[in-house]
């Protein structure tokens, strides 16, 4: 493989959790850092950014600083190569019916960008050699072979040796047999693993294939990475926005291949998240284990992501909340949260989350029935519900002090965690008084009326 630039990304290392498994039985060390990317992969090119699998969308996946492309190879009646995703053209060019129906020349005068982008218009589906040529010396290629059968596999294989690199060109295989015939016809070329299920990866580890493709679904079980890790496979994983939202829940699981849709927008998410290191060292330092949904290491700032699962940002906060560590979790999941603390620590958060004003504790209770202690009345703003009756809409920020050996614990299900320090650091933000705060727990109450429902 090409030698990359490695992609130092700050990734949680936290399994995630069901919402109906969490407890003391699942606690877990606090989230790590560092996870590193070997190749960051343009789903049929810089395919938002471009037409699909086209020679622009390849070349803007360059200019995008990605490691390769996936492109997406079948067979025209007349034997050439060509690329397209789908099995029909309707969806991607102003043709109808199956693609494999026409002759190479018929597929050259179907327009393959206006779908896209007018200012597309007259682009042209390119034939596998014009994709390769394009890329060699450039960029990786991944191929997704649409096709099986040896006739298929040799032609794919004699263009790439004529007009590719198959030290570079990474061949997706999706049978055991499709990866054998491959080891052949392409020593090499590195093959990616497209397995059907989970049950595969043993036969496709034999088979020399070195990195498998798990479907994000499919990490719930917590099972597969260690046995791809422990086989000495490398793990690929599919995004597709490139946001913090997706791909940090990705990162935890340390992928060493990763594919999106928009490279650009993946660029600046994996750039932002560079520096958290030295904040997940912070927490390190005050936690000793969690438990619940995945927490993630973070920053306070205005335009930072408050949850893993929305796209809601912070507006607005206290200067001197601004760059403190935090850890997001998906919106929803804050009453699963479980952190406990090694040393002494202050968590900074606000409850007040909907346009009504309304507490997020359940019973009507306040933030203070529950031990915490205000630190800044109306100072935090997010976009979720930013405005009340035309008027920018503002949350309370409050304060819990935790002594070594105590667990944070029996929060609502919607809270923004908006910093976590230690005693001293909390004792420089203004508002913050000392052995004045102790989280307080309510036990549950139960409801007859609403075990019917």
């Amino acid at each position: 493989m090409r030698l990359h630039t490695v992609f130092v990304i700050v990734a949680c290392l936290t399994t995630i959790q069901s919402a109906l498994s969490w407890g003391s039985e699942n606690e877990t060390a606090p989230p790590k850092a560092t996870s590193k990317l070997e190749q960051i992969i343009a789903h049929r090119g810089a395919s938002s950014d471009r037409p699909e699998n086209t020679l622009p969308a390849f070349r803007q996946a360059i200019k995008l600083k990605a490691t390769a492309v996936e492109i997406d190879v079948r067979t025209s009646k007349d034997g050439e190569l060509f690329l397209l995703h789908d099995a029909k053209l309707d969806r991607t060019t102003n043709g109808k019916g199956p693609a494999s129906e026409l002759t190479m020349p018929q597929l050259k005068q179907l327009d393959a960008g206006v779908w896209f982008k007018e200012e597309y218009r007259g682009e042209r589906i390119p034939t596998l050699t014009e994709a390769l040529e394009v890329c060699r010396g450039k960029i990786d290629v991944l191929l997704d072979l649409k096709e099986q059968g040896t006739t298929y596999a040799e032609a794919v294989a004699k263009t790439v040796r004529e007009h590719g690199d198959p030290k570079h060109t990474i061949v997706g295989v999706r049978t055991v047999e499709q990866a054998r015939l491959f080891r052949k016809l392409l020593p090499q070329s590195p093959q990616l693993g497209f397995i059907p299920n989970p049950d595969t990866i043993d036969a496709f580890a034999k088979a020399g294939v070195e990195t498998i493709r798990l479907w994000p679904r499919w990490l719930v079980d917590e099972s597969l990475v260690p046995k791809i890790k422990s086989l000495g496979l490398k793990l690929h994983l599919n995004g597709s926005t490139g946001t913090p939202q997706e791909i940090l829940p990705l990162l935890q699981h340390n992928p060493d291949w990763l594919l999106v849709d928009d490279v650009a927008t993946l660029m600046t998410t994996l750039k932002e998240h560079q520096h958290n290191g030295k904040i997940s060292t912070k927490l390190e330092k005050l936690i000793d284990k969690t438990a619940g949904p995945a927490l993630v290491p973070g920053i306070s700032r205005p335009d930072a992501v408050t949850f893993l699962n929305r796209d809601y940002r912070m507006l607005e906060l206290p200067e001197e909340l601004k760059g403190q560590p935090r850890y997001l979790f998906d919106g929803g999941s804050g009453n699963q949260v479980e952190i406990t603390f090694k040393k002494p620590a202050v968590i900074f958060a606000a409850f007040e989350y909907n346009n009504t004003g309304a507490w997020s504790f359940p019973q009507g209770r306040s933030p203070v029935d529950h031990g915490w202690q205000l630190l800044s009345k109306n100072a935090y703003r997010g976009s979720s519900n930013d405005r009340q009756k035309d008027k920018p809409h503002f949350a309370s920020i409050y304060f819990c002090e935790f002594k070594a050996g105590q667990k944070l614990s029996g929060l609502p299900p919607w809270w923004v965690c908006l910093a976590i320090t230690d005693l001293d650091s909390a004792t420089q933000i203004p508002g913050f008084k000392a052995g004045t705060s102790g989280q307080i727990h309510f036990p549950p109450t139960f409801s007859y009326e609403a075990e019917a429902t």
